[in-house]
């Protein structure tokens, strides 16, 4: 997980063969950017992913954290039932996120 800049806020290990949707949470969890304002914030305004976190679960996770997703629909049409949430503008934004990676 990065912020809109490239710099690196949290990170899962897992097997290269195991899919990142199962514990796409854990890195979540674990951020804590400072707030001005008092307490620490720990829940992102966007959530950018790739084609492999349009499911309902992850959406559904989202909802409840009323974390806005940037994910584009899948290949059958947009499994999560969030289609008019993606924002093309923001998830162009993405490749930041490709490059802390990489």
């Amino acid at each position: 997980m990065s912020d809109g800049a490239g710099l690196s806020l949290a990170f899962t290990f897992t097997p290269g063969q195991r899919h990142e949707v199962p514990v796409f949470e854990q890195p979540l969890r674990a951020v804590r950017l400072p707030n001005p304002r008092g307490r620490p914030t720990t829940l992102p305004k966007h959530l950018a992913g790739d084609r492999a976190y349009s499911y309902r679960p992850v959406y559904r996770y989202l909802r409840r954290r009323h974390i806005r997703p940037v994910i584009p629909p899948g290949a059958g049409g947009n499994i999560g039932g969030c289609a008019r949430a993606f924002n093309p503008d923001l998830y162009s934004r993405r490749n930041v996120i490709e490059r802390c990676v990489g």
